[in-house]
């Protein structure tokens, strides 16, 4: 893939921060920012946040009656994260770890992001019970929307994580330009194709003209070499955004997504969030800024 000067102008990752909490679906994410890390050279910042006092029962009482729980499980809980992050996908890659104690997880999180000026986040991404997903809501959807830098939401097992399609969705307004260099910059990575996509629902009709106008100035704008332009007609947006990169054999979905509050979610719903819960595709999430909805927006709902 071949990209114009304005390309080149992006930098690379340094700073790749991974959330874990030693399940299943933590070690999928950790794999896959190995072999982001492996490629761009990054360092991997692996972080695990806990609540103390607490009690893990794969801990011994009896080991601890000499010492503080807390100080007993603070320590065991490093040597933990030290072994974590010694695996052998990890060889080669220059890795260090956070312990946090603290309260609030997703907040943690996306304060070290910010400290540490993360180029990219990487979590796990569990599917949730209704119950779950709107009155309590997941670690994973608070901090996709409010960090600063990109998160990669992963849900299955990648054992050779490769980026060969990207699907990224938009509306193809001034808003996704600001956001856009931040997916160059994964792009990159992998050497990989993007896919400008729109999606034309009932409710939020547009000229295919129009549509491919945008996007055709967008990619010129952007000076990009090898990519497809497509509009995808759908009763929703993200079942049309999912069809469209089962379609095209998506390696890795990507689109905007804006910072909001939990009870916003609650009344309004997320189509980022509808798509990880039905994708098993990699979710590369980008944050931009709230901005008024203008008439013209398509799918204003992709938020």
């Amino acid at each position: 893939m071949t990209f114009g000067t304005r390309f080149f102008l992006v930098s690379i990752m340094k700073s790749i921060l991974v959330p874990t909490d030693f399940s299943k679906t933590s070690r999928f994410a950790a794999q896959a920012a190995a072999e982001i890390a492996r490629k761009s050279g990054a360092v991997l910042h692996f972080v695990y946040v806990v609540d103390i006092p607490s009690h893990d029962p794969q801990f011994s009482s009896e080991a601890g009656d000499d010492v503080p729980a807390g100080v007993f499980i603070v320590k065991k809980l490093e040597e933990r994260l030290e072994k974590y992050a010694s695996r052998d996908y990890l060889e080669g890659i220059d890795t260090k770890t956070h312990l946090l104690e603290a309260d609030n997880v997703y907040e943690s999180i996306i304060e070290l992001s910010n400290k540490l000026d993360s180029d990219l986040i990487v979590m796990g991404s569990h599917s949730r019970t209704m119950l779950n997903k709107y009155l309590i809501g997941s670690n994973t959807d608070r901090v996709i929307r409010l960090a600063n830098c990109p998160v990669l939401s992963v849900k299955k097992e990648e054992p050779n994580f490769h980026i060969e399609n990207i699907a990224f969705a938009s509306n193809f307004y001034g808003e996704s330009y600001t956001v856009f260099e931040k997916l160059l910059g994964f792009a990159k990575v992998f050497d990989a194709n993007i896919h400008l996509v729109k999606i034309i629902t009932p409710v939020h009709f547009e000229p295919t003209y129009v549509s491919r106008k945008l996007m055709s100035d967008f990619a010129e704008k952007f000076d990009l070499k090898n990519h497809s332009v497509n509009t995808y007609n759908d009763e929703k947006a993200e079942s049309g955004i999912n069809r469209f990169a089962h379609e095209i054999e998506a390696d890795m979905l990507a689109m905007e997504t804006h910072g909001g509050s939990s009870i916003v979610q609650l009344i309004t719903g997320s189509v980022s969030e509808s798509i990880l819960e039905k994708t098993d595709l990699p979710v590369l999430t980008i944050k931009i800024k709230d901005q008024p909805v203008s008439n013209r927006v398509i799918f204003p709902e992709l938020k």
